[in-house]
């Protein structure tokens, strides 16, 4: 198994539905992200844009485990010539809390 370029763990006091509708409705991820107040859904595909409408961000759905895993193809666009990476989310239900692990793979600038 290919270990991440980055990973982040937290814990978030919400249900695992929540958290689930948080990574995959377009008018949720705009709400809880800090940089961008517009993303758009097309099919698997969700666009984020920077508060002035350049583009943000891009990512797909690659596979997905309803309310315990997420996999996307991530896409930075604030850099053209970025190949896309990979981001998996995954979800993991503790009392009244989950565990949201991030992994990043295929990054191709350095993580400091």
């Amino acid at each position: 198994m290919t270990r991440p370029d980055f990973m982040m763990q937290t814990y978030i006091r919400c249900t695992d539905d929540a958290l689930w509708h948080a990574l995959t409705d377009a008018d949720e991820m705009a709400r809880y992200h800090f940089m961008t107040s517009r993303v758009t859904r097309h099919g698997d595909t969700f666009d984020a844009r920077f508060e002035d409408g350049r583009p943000m961000l891009t990512h797909r759905i690659l596979s997905e485990r309803p309310k315990t895993r997420l996999e996307v193809d991530w896409a930075g666009q604030w850099e053209d010539a970025a190949p896309p990476s990979r981001v998996v989310y995954s979800i993991a239900v503790e009392g009244e809390f989950c565990r949201l692990t991030i992994e990043h793979f295929d990054l191709t600038h350095e993580v400091v």
